[in-house]
């Protein structure tokens, strides 16, 4: 059992025992132990039974593999806590599958904190709302915020903000399924009140599975009040551990017509993942006085559009330039800081938009905000 779990490289091995403990020694181990999964031998069904039953009371939320000679044997998970059954000369394919199986049951969540973006077209700036929102729930709110830059290939945070990076998200895959408080600092980068793990654009010899961003999320998100993931447009198999549990799923799109077609592409993508509907958002970035209305594309769409920002292309240009987050007091930096609000489901005191009139004018003409 120590050679599979070994060979499988996915699995921190953080107490083994020879043989079956009593329900006394059970009860003492298992309740400050709580590990994620337990292997148990059946060699001595008798004795296996009872120690997985005092592991399930002691401990309920720990998954339990049996392995067996008989591995097709179903077991009843609300008295025993053993998920699956795998035979004693399992390979270590069988055990991960078997991990995938009794990791979901168990400790599969949906996380309150946890919110994701993804573009329905690249370009369709994302990673400008994660950031700028991210910084308002620091700064408006006093939230303590994690952004996870999931677009390995192409994350560009590090540079828009002009933040120096100390780590990356590979390296924090690569290190998921050991991770500690020492290894998260070093990973991490700090910049405008806000922790980033960011990308540093290489993409992993082997590509990181489920089990790699569950690690992660399982470190992270008892530790922030908000854990947004800024999200390449394509789910695949590893960042749809991140989509099945977040809170909301927010697809940003822009008034462009091929964009708005591909929305309605992603909208099937992530109920093949099985998402569903209500937990899917819309957000509509680069608004401007044109068609589509904000009306037109919630009919085409057939979803209602969550929040709007409104086109703001020379303040975004001297964001990036001079690596600053959008200015609070600016009808972009307020759509920000209102949508940050709805994120954590308050109502935000709002600055006075600080503009010249003539500036003021030009803008109103170009977002439809003019009354």
């Amino acid at each position: 059992m120590q050679e599979l779990c070994l060979e499988s490289n996915k699995l921190l091995l953080i107490r083994t025992f020879d043989r079956y403990l009593s329900p006394d020694e059970t009860f003492r181990q298992f309740r400050t132990l709580t590990p994620t999964l337990v292997l148990i031998d059946m060699d001595d069904r008798a004795l296996a039974l009872d120690v997985a039953k005092a592991i399930h009371s002691t401990s309920p939320d720990t998954g339990i593999i049996a392995l067996q000679a008989n591995s097709s044997e179903h077991f009843d998970v609300s008295e025993t806590g053993i998920v699956i059954a795998i035979p004693f000369d399992a390979e270590p394919f069988h055990l991960e599958h078997a991990v995938n199986e009794a990791v979901h049951l168990v400790k599969h969540s949906v996380h309150p904190n946890l919110v994701s973006f993804l573009p329905a077209k690249a370009g369709s700036g994302c990673s400008t709302v994660v950031v700028n929102t991210a910084i308002a729930l620091s700064r408006s709110f006093h939230k303590n915020v994690l952004v996870l830059e999931a677009d390995l290939r192409s994350g560009v945070i590090s540079s828009a903000l002009s933040c120096p990076r100390r780590g990356s998200i590979q390296q924090a895959l690569a290190s998921a399924h050991e991770l500690d408080a020492f290894r998260w600092n070093r990973f991490i980068s700090t910049h405008a009140g806000v922790d980033w793990l960011l990308s540093d654009r290489t993409l992993p010899a082997a590509p990181p599975d489920w089990s790699h961003y569950f690690g992660i999320m399982q470190f992270a998100l008892p530790r922030y009040d908000c854990v947004l993931v800024d999200l390449p447009e394509l789910v695949n198999p590893g960042t749809a551990e991140i989509v099945r549990s977040s809170s909301r799923i927010h697809v940003v799109n822009t008034q462009e017509m091929m964009t708005l077609t591909l929305a309605n592409q992603r909208f099937a993508e992530l109920a093949s993942w099985g998402i569903p509907a209500d937990r899917i958002g819309v957000l509509l970035n680069r608004l401007e006085n044109k068609l589509p209305t904000r009306t037109d594309v919630e009919r085409l769409l057939q979803q209602p559009v969550s929040a709007a920002f409104p086109n703001d292309y020379v303040g975004c240009q001297a964001s990036i330039s001079n690596g600053i987050p959008i200015a609070e007091e600016t009808l972009l930096g307020i759509a920000y800081t209102q949508f940050a609000a709805q994120l954590i489901g308050t109502t935000p005191m709002l600055p006075r938009a600080k503009q010249k009139l003539i500036s003021k004018w030009f803008q109103n003409l170009s977002t439809g905000y003019a009354r």
